[in-house]
């Protein structure tokens, strides 16, 4: 029941802050079309795609390899891009699921990341018990 209500909040933050002229000062500026990213600093290694959907809204794809249990992962899912840096950073935050090659299962996930320049670390949650967060860091280029 937690993990539906997180969900149900998530969605509803991500609706009101894309609202237009929520945020103080929103710059109407230009976001990048797509983003490419590299992940290889922590393990697992992993490559990615973020695609403009709509003013600050991406599709997301990401593909991770764990060489400890010689496993691929895809995750498929959504991010928001605040529209405002804070300091020198760019914030987001998505939800999606994730399916594992070996094992076949599939969950919900939420995720929390920021942009710097050309790094990149985020952090993935997955709702499902017993599972620990897992962490990227590496490259993120726009394109």
């Amino acid at each position: 029941m937690k993990k539906i209500t997180l969900t149900i909040m998530l969605v509803a933050l991500v609706i009101f802050f894309s609202a237009s002229g929520v945020l103080a000062e929103s710059s109407r500026r230009h976001n990048p079309e797509n983003f490419l990213n590299i992940s290889f600093f922590i393990n697992p290694f992993g490559i990615g795609c973020m695609h403009h959907v709509s003013d600050n809204f991406y599709a997301t794809g990401h593909m991770d390899y764990r060489s400890s249990t010689s496993d691929l992962e895809f995750q498929a899912g959504a991010a928001y891009l605040i529209p405002k840096k804070i300091f020198i950073f760019r914030f987001y935050g998505g939800a999606g699921f994730q399916l594992s090659r070996n094992d076949g299962y599939q969950y919900p996930y939420l995720s929390v990341g920021s942009k710097f320049w050309v790094l990149l670390w985020e952090i993935i949650h997955p709702l499902k018990s017993h599972e620990k967060p897992q962490y990227r860091f590496g490259f993120s280029l726009k394109f």
